[in-house]
Formats: C-alpha cells, structure tokens, sequence
C-alpha cells in the first residue's frame, strides 16, 4: 500500500494543479488523525458502519477550493495498481477528477428544479447507510429502507454514476418532499426500466458480478426482479405498476431483498416465511456489502410495496 500511496501522491504533484486538486491527507486504518476525525466518521456512515468505528481502508482525501473534499478509496485502486502499476492510477485518478468536474457542472443545474428535473432519480439503500446524514436528505423511509434523491450522472460500462442531492442544494425549490420524491421516482422508471428474469442463473449470465447465492437455496428459483443497469437494481420494487405486471405472470407475490441491485420473487403461496427470513438473513451476513433488508416485502391493495407482517 505505501508504492499505492506514493503513485497517487506523486500524481498529484504533477497533475493536480490542472484540476485545481490537491492531497489533504491519506487516511490508514486504526491511525488517528484528529483533524480529519470528521471525515473518518462520515466515510463510516456512508459503509453502513459505526461512525466511532476504525476505517477498515485506506482513504485518500481531495480537496478542491476551500471546503469542497472527494474521497477516493485506495483500496479500489490497488487490484489495478498490482497488474498494471503507475499507469492504472493514472487512468484511475483522471476518471475520478472527470467526475468531480461533472459533479461540479451539473450541481449548478440544481438550484432551479425545471434545469436539475432530468437529472433526478431515487436509489434504495438501508437506513443504517443514510441514518448519520438523515438531516441534509430529502428521503422517504419504508420498513428498514430508504428512497433517498440522487443526482444522475448516468451509467457507463455497467458502473453507475450518481450523487445524494443535499438540502442545502434545492433551496430555491417551492415543492414538499413528498413532490420532489414522486417525480424522482418516476423518473428513475423512466430513465432505468424494469427487468424480470425467469431465473437466478439468466441474471446471473447477465451480470458477471453477481455471485449466485448457492449456500441459500431456500431462496428458490423463482423470478428476479432489476433494472436495465442492475445497480440500484431494487428500487424497481417500488414502481408504479410493477405490482399489476407481476401478478399477472405469477400471481401474488413475496419480495425477498436479496441485495441492492435486484430482488428474489416468490410466490406468496408457496412461501414459508420463517424459513425464507433465516435464508435472507444468512445472505446478508455473507455478502453484508449487498445488504439491503432483513425484511420479506409484499404489494398492498394499492400497489405500494410494505414490510410483511406474519406470524
């Protein structure tokens, strides 16, 4: 990690200028740095971990102008760096700086909503990933989840591009919460169509990430549920209308929340809640970076996916 640590500084030095960028610290697990103790918490936030808690990786802070900081995890360059060395963190760093500059352009289109409207979406995520920043969102909480309001930046070989849109950005907006999140979620079915798979294993040649969950087998081999682009893939779970087209091929349903990017479609029928929550949960201990819920989900009359309730 410490070559790692050098490439990127060195990269720095020598590029920075020309992004109006600039290294403010490295933080390494289990060191303190009191300055950036903040920024340690944060980080921890956004992982869904104890904001108290040491970093797990190694972190690279950014800083542009005055209060405007980016945090690269050096842990997601190092496969590149050991194959292809200075080379891959030049390639690497460039693409993060490009984003940020995008970042940049389109947060100036949010501060009116008729320029930032295209660019709105929701992503679903579980609240202990959003608790700490509840505050700064807009989101609405269902069961142990989370629609929260992103920004788009759009998807680019199979990686997904977005950002949490922050209050303090909408402030000119004469719209409730309530408005902002439904025309989001509109939008995100628009701009992501929904995608049923007829199999674990169609989804599973589809998207080559995706490690098919063998050890959990009380799952069953029922439909799939995701998006075009796969990642934020559960959010599809909330559609306007996906209700009515899965009943249709199957009847009613129980959603399983397999991770993030999809969700497992039984038949209500034929499912045996108890064993499916022990197989659910024995998921998300294996694959905790997936996590989504600890909760089997089900359509009320309406449509609306809700927690369900047995026993």
């Amino acid at each position: 990690m410490k070559e790692l640590e050098q490439a990127v500084q060195a990269w720095f030095a020598k590029n920075g200028e020309s992004y109006g960028a600039r290294v403010l610290a490295i933080l390494r697990p289990h060191e303190d740095n009191l300055e950036y103790v903040q920024d340690k918490r944060e980080i921890n936030s956004l992982r869904g971990e104890d904001p108290e808690a040491s970093l797990q990786e190694t972190w690279l802070l950014v800083g542009f102008g005055r209060d405007v900081r980016m945090r690269i995890c050096l842990n997601d360059i190092r496969p590149a760096f050991q194959r292809n060395g200075k080379r891959a963190v030049d390639g690497f760093l460039r693409e993060a700086m490009s984003y940020r500059l995008q970042m940049d352009n389109i947060a100036g289109d949010l501060e009116e909503y008729h320029t930032a409207e295209e660019y709105l979406i929701l992503r679903v995520l579980p609240e202990e990933k959003i608790s700490a920043a509840e505050d700064d969102l807009i989101l609405r909480r269902i069961g142990d989840v989370a629609l929260v309001l992103y920004c788009d930046m759009g998807s680019q070989a199979g990686m997904y591009r977005s950002f949490r849109v922050k209050r303090k950005m909408i402030g000119r907006w004469r719209m409730s919460d309530e408005e902002i999140l439904d025309a989001a979620l509109k939008n995100t079915c628009r701009k992501y169509p929904a995608v049923i798979y007829e199999h674990w294993q169609d989804y599973v040649q589809r998207n080559e990430n995706f490690t098919y969950p063998e050890e959990s087998g009380d799952l069953g081999d029922d439909l799939v549920l995701t998006t075009e682009c796969p990642v934020n893939g559960a959010i599809a779970m909330f559609y306007p209308g996906i209700a009515d087209d899965l009943r249709r091929r199957t009847g009613e349903v129980c959603i399983v929340p397999t991770g993030m990017d999809e969700v497992n479609i039984r038949r209500l029928e034929d499912l045996q809640p108890a064993k499916a929550v022990r197989a659910l949960r024995e998921l998300n201990r294996e694959f905790a970076d997936a996590k989504l819920s600890e909760l089997l989900w089900v359509f009320d009359r309406d449509g609306h996916a809700e927690p369900f309730v047995f026993g």
